[in-house]
């Protein structure tokens, strides 16, 4: 430890501390280990490779290269990727056949059809789409309940 410092740490956590450390030793050199076996050929285990200083530096590089390592932050799924995961393929087809029913029934209203469209009543085809648009809401509904989590409780 640097004796300019005026840090001063807790035994239990000196402790804590030391044993970490042991553990990223023997990690490094378990690694040079590796790094020295392959560059002589053999198998792990099977020869007994000295670890030079060339070994050593690289383990070191991996396991505790002096410097703080910043982690890499992966980026997530995109906006349509996360939309398309948290809706459920029923609402995206009711969806779908809400919006061509309440067309159907806004064209048979506005009597942009021929005769035969005329005739039937545009309200029909937007109850169906109303219909639709019911399924929708449960569907979506039931998503959002399923995904939350209820506190276990232990007896």
């Amino acid at each position: 430890m640097n004796s300019k410092s005026s840090v001063s740490i807790s035994d239990a956590l000196e402790k804590v501390l030391s044993e970490h450390l042991n553990k990223v030793q023997s990690a490094i050199k378990d690694r040079a280990q590796e790094f020295a076996e392959k560059e002589r050929g053999g198998e792990s285990g099977k020869i007994d490779a000295t670890i030079g200083i060339d070994h050593l530096n690289r383990a070191i590089q991996e396991f505790a290269p002096g410097r703080a390592i910043t982690p890499v932050v992966l980026k997530g799924p995109g906006v349509w990727r996360r939309l398309l995961d948290s809706v459920s393929p029923v609402t995206i087809i009711s969806m779908v056949l809400s919006v061509v029913f309440a067309a159907f029934g806004l064209w048979a209203i506005l009597g942009l059809g021929d005769a035969e469209a005329k005739a039937i009543s545009g309200t029909a085809y937007l109850d169906i789409a109303k219909i639709f648009a019911g399924a929708i809401v449960g569907s979506t509904s039931v998503a959002i309940t399923s995904s939350i989590r209820r506190p276990s409780v232990n007896p």
